[in-house]
């Protein structure tokens, strides 16, 4: 197993995101989801649990807007499709 921190992990993650590698942000994703008792052990302090806290709710609104433009994208090609059935 490498040895990524928690953080690095959670900024990559949203750094993928961001430049919409959803596949690779997932996969990362499932590396934590699978590793997660080990990063769950290597948070020590509590200024490193809020930070990793504000990553994580960071990474959390990305998401919500990535969400809300997939189902708007989805909504405009399936209305688009109705009409150039015209």
């Amino acid at each position: 197993m490498e040895k990524d921190n928690l953080k690095d992990l959670l900024l990559k993650i949203e750094l993928f995101l961001k430049v919409n590698k959803i596949d690779e942000a997932l996969i990362l994703y499932q590396k934590l989801n699978k590793n997660w008792n080990f990063y769950k052990n290597s948070i020590k302090t509590e200024k490193e649990k809020n930070l990793l806290l504000r990553l994580v709710n960071y990474i959390d609104s990305i998401l919500r807007e990535k969400k809300t433009y997939f189902l708007e994208c989805s909504k405009f090609l399936e209305l688009r499709k109705k009409y150039s059935k015209y």
